[in-house]
């Protein structure tokens, strides 16, 4: 990476765990932006710590579960010690 904080498919990739056909095609859809210097594809930090944000998936809530009637919790238990008729 250089000082100025340009970093290649490469360098992106391995920054975020992906392959560089992932990045690429992200490049390709326009979800990260890049530049193209001298027929090299650069990517700025920022763009990069931007895409990452932009693909955050919220937290999933937990909702809680009904509380049980005493029935239920013995219904099963109920019908198999009733006598048969």
């Amino acid at each position: 990476m250089s000082e100025q904080g340009l970093l290649t498919v490469g360098d992106v990739a391995a920054l975020a765990q992906l392959s560089t056909k992932t990045i690429r095609r992200a490049i390709d859809r326009g979800d990260l932006a890049a530049s193209k210097l001298g027929g090299c594809v650069r990517i700025r930090r920022e763009d990069v710590d931007d895409w990452i944000e932009r693909s955050r998936i919220p937290a999933a809530r937990r909702t809680p579960l009904p509380a049980r009637s005493a029935a239920a919790n013995n219904g099963l238990r109920e019908l198999l010690r009733r006598p048969s008729a």
